[in-house]
């Protein structure tokens, strides 16, 4: 009874070392990739590039200002590094400014307009057709 026992024992492992291999194989994974180590070394390091002595941009971006003006004063340089959100143009903004007042001063006139209009109208306005009006029935009457 000993020899049976341990004839089933080592069936059942052995079938379990097949189901276990198989269950490997059939779930997919990739084999773990071997790692080469290297014992370091205590030496000097030489690194160098070798260039043909320009840089350029990895992709050129072309710079378009949003209203017609001369440029007063560039503070970046041709090759220098510049950061998202740094300023190297200044544009002569003084005409674009006056524009800019001038539109602001159109836009405050023509909502006093539309308030008055609102309100009925201005006093001026009211006294001048007041004024038509009683020159028209003088001349419906006259006729």
């Amino acid at each position: 009874m000993d020899r049976k026992l341990r004839n089933r024992i080592l069936l059942y492992l052995a079938l379990a070392a097949v189901l276990a291999y198989v269950g490997i194989e059939f779930s997919g994974r990739k084999p773990v990739p071997s790692i080469h180590a290297v014992t370091p070394m205590r030496e000097n390091l030489v690194s160098s590039i070798s260039s043909n002595g320009k840089v350029e941009p990895i992709s050129p971006y072309v710079i378009r200002a949003q209203l017609d003006t001369f440029v007063e004063k560039v503070r970046a340089t041709e090759g220098q590094a510049v950061k998202k959100g740094q300023v190297f143009l200044e544009l002569d903004v003084k005409e674009a400014a006056a524009r800019l007042s001038e539109g602001k001063s159109k836009l405050l006139r023509a909502q006093d307009d539309l308030r008055a209009a609102k309100a009925g109208g201005r006093t001026d306005d009211v006294a001048r057709v007041a004024g038509d009006l009683s020159k028209a029935q003088a001349s419906a009457i006259g006729c």
